[in-house]
């Protein structure tokens, strides 16, 4: 299935920013907005994405789970509805695609048909279409969520946080969202969970914000253990916190669970049995803390001196003051910070700490890479095929490392667009640099640093090919960029090089037998499969 389903996209959010933030690589996608519908608690819907296939899809959705941008959520659409035989008029009762392919099992008739892309786009429509569906049990079927919602309300009678009507009708109307406050310019905050250098979580210190914290605290004292397991997505009490289940997992250890802290930021593993239920009416609080970027601090390589200044700040509950805010990021809120005691600018402290450090080297070491599993049957992805004709080698990486590969390359290519314009010259051998090679900017290593020409040699790490590239076509690397090699070299039997050109003409991925020669140190491929 080439289709990609993409959970909690911001209403606001448009296709052209979709396909930047989401797909910037691919030329070629069809989006797939569902039909509004008049509901003022809707502030994200899924999004149906039509991909080329399902390789595609797959390498897609693991792309923007890595990503990890505003909780958007990407799965393979999953269709078990029966197929219609009717090739006519088959609009979408959901988001008005002509090309629907399923009918309402349930109501439909030889004169009419209730028609949908996928079995998603069904049960979203199914606030509508209950009402003139003509089957009883599926009108039973609304009966059964309402009393499934009504039974995990297990709320104190003694305490003020019982459902209004209107609240109970809005929990039934799909997944439920905390939203976010958005923070001001002058605002007080702390910061409540560390990231990196310039990422990290911080929370509102006005009079709400305090307030929900001891709202938070004082309900946590009677609510009740959760008594079966909860599910992805779930929102519930952790530690006296509001969380939401990310991953819940088989363990022999005291910890079969993975939360988000909502009002902190940060990911802790529990254990589900001791979860407390979180009464709606707390949980339909708004949160006051939120994911930020330090303006113009650079976050190419870890120091540890920075860390441990943030991570202090953070335990000493230091008051902060907004100064700017910059507006949204991808990855956060762009802003700056200033010490409230001292006055001391957040972002030039880290700044200067960074810049003590800037002639450290990176080198390339050959133990860092992938090795490609010796087995009867392996996956792997080609990078690189220009050797493959006149010395029989192929240049490539572990199926299981591709993600990894990918989102490495998408955060090189950002990195690359603000690149200094000044030339890094001497790099010493076996250094590890960034150079431009056919117009696009590689991770390459020195392999001869006594030339005296105006080109210098270089082994592009991720493509394993011998180049020259002009002095000034050189940069240094951040450390960011200068671990995590993937790609290996592997030879080919003669007999497979033909088969090989053919296969990657339509696919780079290929099903093989390898084998590891010692005396060489070399993958052989020995069979196709």
């Amino acid at each position: 299935m080439n289709r990609l389903v993409l959970k909690n996209v911001p209403i606001s959010m448009t296709k052209a920013q979709i396909t930047s933030i989401f797909f910037p690589e691919l030329e070629h996608i069809e989006i797939n907005f569902p039909k509004r519908n008049n509901n003022n608690y809707d502030i994200t819907r899924n999004v149906l994405i039509r991909l080329n296939s399902k390789n595609e899809a797959i390498l897609c959705s693991r792309f923007i789970n890595r990503l990890e941008f505003q909780n958007v959520e990407a799965s393979i659409a999953e269709v078990d509805t029966n197929k219609s035989n009717n090739k006519n008029v088959q609009r979408c009762a959901f988001c008005g695609d002509m090309n629907a392919e399923f009918m309402c099992n349930d109501c439909s008739t030889l004169f009419f048909s209730t028609f949908y892309c996928c079995k998603d786009h069904q049960e979203r429509d199914w606030s509508r279409h209950k009402i003139e569906c003509k089957s009883l049990p599926a009108l039973r079927r609304v009966d059964d969520l309402t009393e499934i919602i009504s039974n995990t309300n297990h709320t104190n009678e003694k305490n003020d946080y019982n459902l209004t009507e209107n609240e109970s009708q809005s929990i039934k109307k799909g997944k439920y969202k905390i939203q976010t406050m958005d923070i001001k310019p002058n605002c007080k905050v702390v910061i409540t969970f560390v990231t990196d250098t310039r990422l990290f979580y911080i929370r509102s210190l006005c009079l709400e914000s305090n307030d929900l914290m001891n709202t938070i605290r004082h309900y946590s004292k009677s609510a009740p253990v959760i008594l079966k397991k909860p599910s992805i997505d779930e929102y519930v009490l952790v530690n006296n916190h509001r969380a939401k289940v990310l991953d819940l997992f088989e363990t022999d250890q005291n910890v079969n669970a993975r939360v988000i802290l909502a009002d902190f930021g940060n990911e802790v593993e529990t254990k589900w049995q001791d979860m407390k239920h979180l009464n709606y009416k707390i949980r339909g609080k708004p949160s006051y803390t939120q994911k930020v970027i330090l303006n113009d601090v650079s976050n190419e390589k870890y120091d540890r001196n920075v860390d441990n200044y943030l991570q202090k700040l953070s335990l000493d509950q230091e008051v902060l003051e907004v100064v700017e805010i910059f507006g949204n990021q991808i990855n956060g809120l762009k802003v700056v910070l200033k010490h409230s005691q001292t006055g001391h600018i957040i972002n030039e402290v880290i700044k200067t700490m960074l810049n003590n450090d800037q002639d450290e080297k990176y080198f390339y070491d050959v133990n860092k890479l992938s090795k490609l599993a010796t087995s009867s049957s392996i996956k792997i992805f080609i990078t690189d095929s220009s050797q493959l004709e006149n010395q029989k080698l192929l240049s490539c990486i572990p199926y299981e490392k591709l993600s990894d590969y990918l989102l490495m390359l998408d955060e090189l290519k950002k990195y690359c667009k603000r690149i200094s314009n000044e030339p890094y010259s001497t790099p010493a051998l076996n250094e590890v640099c960034i150079v431009k090679y056919k117009e696009q900017w590689h991770r390459a290593s020195c392999s001869d640093s006594n030339s005296q020409s105006e080109f210098i040699k270089f082994i592009l790490i991720d493509l394993m090919i011998n180049v020259k590239i002009i002095r000034n076509n050189v940069r240094k690397i951040p450390q960011l960029f200068s671990k995590h090699f993937y790609t290996s070299l592997c030879y080919v039997n003669e007999e497979n090089v033909a088969k090989i050109k053919q296969i990657i003409e339509k696919d780079k991925f290929i099903h093989a037998c390898i084998r590891y020669d010692s005396k060489t140190k070399c993958h052989i491929l020995n069979n196709l499969l």
